[in-house]
């Protein structure tokens, strides 16, 4: 296991890696990338069955609890990017869990695309991400990445730039006032509200972040054929032993001639 430290930790980062006091050392984030996953492109509900911790799925007529991702049909978005060219995607987090995340790409040809599949094509970071918050503010963000101890080897994440307000244990060890590492943006709170760590709107830290979009910036190949693909998205958990994912359909054309 790669036990990431320092910077690239997004909480309880004052403590020995490896120690009785690194309770996220077994955790996904701190080996990106080398936790198994169930599907690449998630699993409806977290597993086979519900379970506790809000382990729960609304069935609708796209999935019912159970489904996997990779075997949903195609679904077309519409999205259409150009081989080599800087794209944006987005993406909203409802519970801050820490760690980070990667997208990655696979051939719609191979569907049901393996988590292998998926790390052959890891998308690069063509920038720092920015959030818009709650009152419709856009803000860049300076964005930590990663690629030493990654799967796949050498390939880029990004840390999650939105701090859990708790630099200790969940369960309330430590000064729940206190981040991991600066917010990116200053923090309203309730007054009343101050002992529990509770943010009045959650704009760009905390536990519950609604209303709040990270949009990224990547670079699709250059080398890609032509055709249709698969997005993936990879969240590294490292406040929960998670992992969690999600995918779209796109169309990838060849550069445009001059």
């Amino acid at each position: 296991m790669c036990l990431l430290r320092g910077k690239y930790r997004t909480l309880n980062r004052n403590v020995t890696a490896g120690s009785a006091e690194d309770w996220t050392r077994f955790n996904p984030w701190r080996a990106p990338g080398h936790a198994p996953v169930y599907d690449p492109c998630g699993r409806a509900g977290g597993g086979p069955h519900p379970t506790g911790g809000h382990g729960e799925f609304t069935n609708t007529t796209y999935a019912k609890f159970g489904d996997l991702g990779s075997k949903l049909p195609y679904y077309a978005t519409g999205t259409v990017w150009e081989a080599g060219s800087a794209v944006e995607t987005m993406q909203g987090i409802r519970a801050n869990h820490g760690g980070g995340y990667q997208y990655r790409l696979c051939p719609l040809e191979k569907m049901p695309c393996s988590e292998a599949d998926f790390q052959q094509t890891p998308m690069p970071f063509a920038d720092s991400s920015s959030i818009m918050m709650s009152n419709g503010t856009m803000l860049k963000l300076s964005s930590t990445f990663v690629s030493v101890g990654t799967l796949p080897v050498g390939s880029t994440w990004q840390m999650l730039g939105i701090p859990d307000t708790h630099v200790g244990h969940p369960a309330g060890v430590g000064a729940v006032e206190d981040w991991a590492f600066p917010p990116p943006c200053y923090e309203p709170r309730f007054e009343e509200d101050k002992p529990l760590g509770f943010l009045d709107e959650a704009r760009c830290s905390g536990q519950w972040m609604n209303n709040i979009t990270i949009y990224d910036q990547l670079v699709v190949p250059a080398s890609l054929a032509p055709g249709e693909y698969v997005l993936g998205l990879r969240w590294d958990c490292e406040t929960s032993a998670q992992v969690w994912q999600s995918c779209a359909d796109i169309t990838i054309t060849a550069p445009k001639t001059a």
